[in-house]
């Protein structure tokens, strides 16, 4: 799945939704927040896939093999 703003979106209004009704009810303090908006992101970006085609410019001089096959294929970032 790509990168999705309206998901995203709806995910973060989720978080400013709960902080809202939480200050008539039990408060969510900044740590609560922080773990949240670090969590969203971080799903988002973790199950996004990474399209083929970026160019990577590599060579073997580490002794290892050419970076750039890693580009051909889709991907995701883990």
């Amino acid at each position: 799945m790509a990168l999705s703003d309206s998901a995203f979106k709806a995910v973060l209004l989720g978080i400013f939704d709960a902080m809202s009704s939480a200050a008539s009810g039990s408060p969510k303090n900044n740590e609560w927040y922080a773990g949240e908006l670090a969590k969203a992101i971080d799903d988002q970006v973790k199950t996004a896939d990474v399209l083929p085609g970026i160019a990577v410019a590599g060579d073997t001089a580490s002794g290892g093999a050419l970076v750039g096959a890693a580009t051909s294929a889709k991907g995701k970032i883990e």
